[in-house]
């Protein structure tokens, strides 16, 4: 019997801002101190780019304590109320988000399809 092989992956994320919104916030909308599951996911898939390989997210890790900074900025969006569409004025909008985030993120690599000739779990 065949096993299916498992690729693990660890990798580190930085950057100046990080939001990872938590829905129940509100209007004013406040990040997560780490990033779920699903954005790891995305942050995976989004730089290797393979088909067909399941992705399992292991641990996530802050390097610092998280900071989080206001951030406000103006918006032209469709959904702003009316009398401001009509005066042609902008939405100020508020958020929270944390500042030079670092994560560290272990995760594990699975084809999700059985097939002979491409491993695409260890080309990632």
């Amino acid at each position: 019997m065949n096993k299916i092989p498992v690729y693990p992956i660890a990798f580190e994320v930085s950057g100046p801002l990080a939001m990872f919104s938590d829905p129940a916030s509100g209007s004013d909308s406040i990040s997560y101190p780490l990033p779920p599951p699903t954005a790891c996911v995305g942050m995976i898939e989004s730089v290797c780019r393979t088909r067909d390989v399941s992705v399992e997210i292991v641990a996530v890790a802050s390097t610092s304590p998280p900071t989080w900074s206001d951030f406000t900025y103006n918006s032209f969006s469709p959904e702003r109320k009316t009398d401001l569409i009509k005066q042609d004025l902008a939405c100020q909008i508020k958020e929270t988000v944390l500042e030079f985030p670092t994560f560290q993120i272990l995760a594990l690599l699975t084809n999700s399809k059985r097939i002979e000739r491409i491993n695409n779990a260890h080309s990632m």
